[in-house]
């Protein structure tokens, strides 16, 4: 057998093979096969018995390699368990937050229409009140079947009034009748009665009678009752508003912290992979280098 090359590890060092029927060899060794089938200490060169029987290549086996693969896959499931809990941790705060904001958004939907209703509630009163002085102009102006129409209008001046009422003014300033008068007083009355009001009778916070409908004084406390409740109304929406963003913040804390612990799940994870696939590849290096010795028989 002849062999040229490095020898650093005795591999060149075949002139004395005798009865050789195949050679294998690598960068650090050379492997000769004899004619009866087998290898022994003097048909190799670079590396020892001891070394084929236990696989290994230096001083490290495939087995201790692959002990090593496995404790860093568990090092790497753990850590990564440990990481994704940050993780899902964070999400569910995102959740809460993001929760929170949409039950805070509605409450200032619902408190912002009940405002609204109190406003129109305050609007109708303000109308009844303007009927009922009407009526009781009407009355301290009327002096048995006559009325100082031009005095009657005088302490109505400003106030809405109905078509109606209009027109029973007008006819009675153009003819002063008893039936006319009739007519007037009839439309006095009708035109305090038929205000609308709607949200007065729905709206439960603040309530008034059917009673005090016709009572200033009573619809002088129900306007109040509502700008009480508006105000009441403005503050529970100003902490709402306060509370959608500290809860907006608490969103953006966590999306950042959920970012930065999947940027280190992931680095994480390439880092072991990394590794493992290092050593993966050197039990791959070793199982070529060390084939012609381990499995010399079989490849023969």
């Amino acid at each position: 057998v002849v062999a040229c090359g490095k020898n650093d590890k005795g591999q060149c060092n075949v002139n004395n093979w005798r009865d050789i029927v195949a050679v294998a060899a690598g960068d650090f060794h050379t492997v000769g096969l004899k004619k009866d089938g087998t290898v022994d200490k003097e048909k190799t060169q670079g590396i020892s018995q001891d070394q084929i029987q236990s696989k290994k290549i230096g001083s490290v086996s495939t087995a201790d390699v692959q002990a090593d693969i496995d404790a860093y896959k568990n090092q790497k499931k753990d850590t990564v368990e440990e990481i994704q809990v940050y993780i899902d941790d964070a999400q569910k705060k995102m959740n809460n937050a993001e929760t929170e904001m949409g039950r805070l958004a509605e409450d200032i939907i619902a408190l912002e229409a009940d405002s609204t209703k109190l406003g129109d509630a305050k609007t109708e009163a303000n109308n009844l009140m303007n009927a009922n002085t009407v009526g009781i102009n009407f009355l301290e102006k009327s002096t048995g079947k006559s009325l100082d129409v031009e005095a009657f209008e005088n302490s109505i001046r400003g106030i809405p009034i109905s078509s109606d009422l209009q027109k029973a003014i007008n006819n009675y300033k153009a003819d002063k009748t008893e039936s006319n008068y009739d007519a007037l007083s009839a439309a006095v009355k009708t035109f305090r009665v038929s205000v609308k009001t709607e949200n007065m009778d729905s709206f439960t916070k603040v309530k008034i009678s059917e009673d005090d409908r016709f009572d200033n004084a009573k619809l002088v406390e129900y306007k109040s009752g509502c700008d009480r409740e508006i105000g009441l109304n403005a503050k529970a929406i100003e902490t709402d508003k306060k509370g959608i963003e500290t809860q907006s913040n608490i969103y953006d804390t966590e999306s950042k912290n959920k970012e930065d612990y999947t940027t280190i799940k992931n680095d994480t994870i390439k880092f072991y992979d990394e590794i493992i696939a290092e050593l993966e590849k050197r039990i791959t290096n070793q199982v070529q280098a060390t084939a012609a010795t381990v499995d010399v028989n079989q490849a023969f």
